[in-house]
């Protein structure tokens, strides 16, 4: 809850009267909004997924398995085809979502 409340202050700041801004600019204003304070990388993630409302099934369909992109999500596996497509599907940097140590 907490999450979306941010998300919606940050949408909100960043919309203008005409025109929204791209989604990947929102994406990645709660980014590091959310680093900001202090939140983890893989709640990060899966919050900037469930705020888009995006289904991991519409990520990639047929090409990887759900449950490896939810391992993917939280850091458990390390698969750079799942990497993509999130990254791709936020509008975001793999860099940005799975920095490298």
């Amino acid at each position: 809850m907490m999450l979306k409340r941010i998300f919606i202050y940050i949408t909100d700041r960043k919309k203008t009267p005409n025109q929204p801004p791209p989604f990947n600019e929102l994406n990645r204003a709660a980014l590091h909004a959310l680093r900001a304070l202090g939140f983890s990388l893989p709640v990060i993630r899966k919050a900037l997924v469930d705020l888009n409302q995006i289904k991991l099934r519409e990520i990639a369909p047929e090409e990887i398995a759900p449950s490896c992109l939810s391992m993917t999500l939280r850091g458990y596996r390390d698969d750079q085809r799942a990497q993509t497509m999130i990254a791709q599907k936020l509008g975001l940097e793999i860099e940005e979502l799975w920095p490298q140590p």
